[in-house]
């Protein structure tokens, strides 16, 4: 009995150590599909510049708060296929095996991520260059009325 018991922590420990690491990977994974996204839509566009301070703060606010939000979409479909396989007895039984598992969710989650970040993108962009216009005519305003 003792033989069973530790082969099964063993195996709980390789499960929660993959997942633990899945999560890392997932995480760098929605960063990097954020920043790769951001390079293409600055590429694709004609009047937008990543020089700026729009284009800098467009891209600093998707790498703080949508990138997390990517990598966890990738994580928790991930997770789904692990757990469906598992429960299907069809799990793979080498790390290589289980980084395709990873790919296989990038894959799924894909046209979510592309989507949803073509609009956060116009969203942040479009957003932070209306505050950047509102605070350069509020300061010519001002110095309107100063030189009165």
């Amino acid at each position: 009995m003792g033989w069973l018991k530790r082969n099964k922590i063993h195996a709980e420990i390789a499960e929660r150590s993959y997942l633990q690491w899945n999560l890392i990977r997932s995480l760098a994974f929605g960063e990097r599909d954020w920043i790769t996204l951001c390079a293409i839509f600055f590429v694709m566009s004609e009047k937008r510049e990543f020089l700026s301070i729009t284009g800098f703060s467009a891209m600093a606010l998707g790498i703080f708060f949508l990138g997390p939000v990517f990598g966890m979409f990738i994580h928790m479909m991930t997770k789904l296929i692990y757990f469906r396989r598992k429960a299907a007895g069809t799990l793979p039984k080498t790390s290589d095996g289980l980084m395709r598992l990873t790919w296989m969710a990038n894959l799924i989650c894909a046209p979510v991520i592309i989507g949803l970040g073509w609009l956060a993108f116009d969203l942040f962009y479009l957003t932070i260059e209306g505050l950047v216009k509102t605070f350069e005519t509020t300061a010519e305003a001002a110095q309107n009325i100063v030189q009165q």
